[in-house]
């Protein structure tokens, strides 16, 4: 059974937002996952480098991570949404764990992880989303060759969006990530 870190970030206003279906609403969905061998890695800066407006973590954040070991909170550099992976990759050292990106502003289903576990055995040394851009060999001749959404199956595309989770083998990222990706996107 794999290690695995769930990774994310968020802006300053959907931590400070109180609306039940909202960011609480991500936290409790990546908390009830059925794969045991997990933690939660949530980089939060001190400030957003874009607004200047400061990350206030909320007392009922700060609660669940007192009681649940699992949902970790680290105070990182702001990166933009790339921070959501950067900082979690230079804390896991094992090679073979997954590291899964996962956005702050959706709830995920309870077999999320443990999907992303199998697709990682089932799949060796890929990437897997749930959304992507371009399928490599086009298999429909229509606009789901580009858009690559609601497809049934499995297909390798160009890009995958992160919006839907990715999971990764921490060994998919070298030392020319840092020095050649890092910094040089306004996306992740």
């Amino acid at each position: 059974m794999p290690q695995v870190f769930l990774t994310l970030t968020t802006i300053p206003t959907r931590l400070q937002g109180d609306n039940e279906y909202g960011f609480k609403s991500c936290v409790d969905s990546l908390l009830n996952q059925t794969y045991e061998n997990y933690e939660i890695h949530f980089n939060i800066p001190d400030v957003n480098k874009t607004t200047q407006t400061p990350y206030i973590i909320p007392d009922w954040l700060n609660e669940i991570s007192l009681k649940d070991s699992r949902l970790k909170i680290f105070r990182v550099e702001d990166l933009g949404p790339i921070t959501k992976i950067v900082s979690t990759l230079l804390r896991v050292e094992d090679p073979d764990a997954i590291i899964i990106t996962v956005d702050d502003d959706l709830v995920y289903n309870t077999e999320m992880v443990k999907e992303q576990v199998a697709n990682q055995s089932k799949f060796p040394g890929c990437a897997i989303g749930y959304d992507g851009l371009g399928i490599v060999t086009p298999v429909f001749n229509d606009v789901r060759d580009h858009y690559v959404v609601s497809v049934n199956g499995n297909y390798p595309v160009k890009v995958l969006q992160a919006y839907k989770t990715i999971s990764y083998r921490r060994h998919y990222f070298q030392q020319d990530y840092f020095t050649d990706f890092v910094g040089k996107s306004w996306n992740d």
